[in-house]
């Protein structure tokens, strides 16, 4: 890159920019809030059109969470993670069609991003933790596994307990 003149027609990847020395992790953060820090103009017009359908300014997390196809429990704690400015113990039960489309662009952006964000909703918060540890991973399972409804709760314990052994988690800390 040095000396080299950037015209508007130059492609420059990430790994141009940010030094060599930055661990990878370091380099999805930033990709995760350039992500959530772009404007309604530049997310795909497929984002756009579907932010433009919704009926309401606002929606609740469980309408966003039948939107996504995915547990309330998770959206919860996305939103909890990208949208809750002061206090991560702060109850947040509705998105406005900024954020909705944010979290939308979020998780159709890269495979290393998506991975960022599911780590962070095991993880339940957005400090930089390095690791997971087993006990936030089966408190992730249990609860996915409690909003199934199909288990009681000795149940939900032996499929978790089958869940990390079957991966090994139960030997080492992630």
């Amino acid at each position: 890159m040095h000396n080299q003149r950037i015209t508007s027609d130059t492609v420059i990847e990430m790994d141009q920019v940010l030094p060599s020395t930055m661990p990878n992790r370091c380099k999805i953060e930033l990709l995760l809030q350039t992500s959530l820090n772009e404007t309604e103009e530049s997310w795909t017009t497929t984002s756009r059109q579907y932010i433009e359908q919704l009926d309401s300014p606002e929606l609740s997390l469980e309408k966003i969470a039948e939107l996504l196809k995915c547990k309330r429990f998770i959206t919860q704690r996305l939103a909890r993670i990208f949208f809750a400015y002061t206090n991560h113990d702060e109850v947040i039960e509705n998105l406005n069609k900024c954020q909705i489309g944010k979290l939308m662009h979020v998780l159709n952006g890269t495979m290393e991003v998506r991975a960022l964000v599911l780590f962070k909703a095991i993880c339940n918060n957005n400090n930089h933790a390095d690791y997971l540890t087993n006990a936030k991973l089966q408190e992730f399972f249990q609860q996915y596994f409690k909003d199934l409804k199909i288990l009681d709760e000795n149940r939900r314990h032996e499929a978790v307990q089958i869940l990390l052994e079957k991966f090994h988690l139960d030997q080492v800390s992630l």
